[in-house]
């Protein structure tokens, strides 16, 4: 199965001939859809933004992100259930993902870099070093 279409319908795993006239599938089928459509919802519409299909058209041509804001949904989930024990139980539900082959969560590699990076330290080029020493003196 593809994860996309070309311009004539047909599934694809070739990029070009989805960025050329076709469209990107969301994933998990029509499971998949009804979360994207959920997620469009919330972070476009809900908060008056561009939803998914209008965002290419308030590109700013630059290549940075787009323009737009963003949706933050806090949950207490001490609200709900067992306030006690949703932590443990989650983080057991967290342990068993991670044994299975190539699963990792969300976040585990960035938080694993910030303690090797506070451990041993890490470099940069030495022109983007300068370059950022010039952005902070505002020049």
């Amino acid at each position: 199965m593809g994860v996309g279409l070309d311009r004539h319908g047909e599934p694809t795993t070739d990029p070009n001939a989805i960025i050329n006239g076709g469209t990107q599938l969301p994933f998990g089928g029509y499971k998949g859809s009804a979360i994207a459509l959920m997620v469009d919802l919330l972070a476009g519409g809900l908060i008056g933004q561009a939803f998914s299909y209008e965002a290419a058209l308030q590109d700013n041509k630059d290549g940075g992100p787009p323009r737009g804001g963003e949706l933050l949904l806090a949950i207490d989930p001490n609200q709900f259930g067992d306030s006690g024990g949703w932590c443990s139980h989650s983080n057991k539900f967290f342990d068993e993902l991670v044994r299975l082959e190539g699963v990792r969560l969300p976040g585990s590699r960035r938080h694993a870099n910030r303690e090797r990076i506070a451990k041993e330290g890490t470099s940069i080029p030495r022109a983007l070093h300068e370059k950022i020493l010039l952005l902070t003196r505002g020049e």
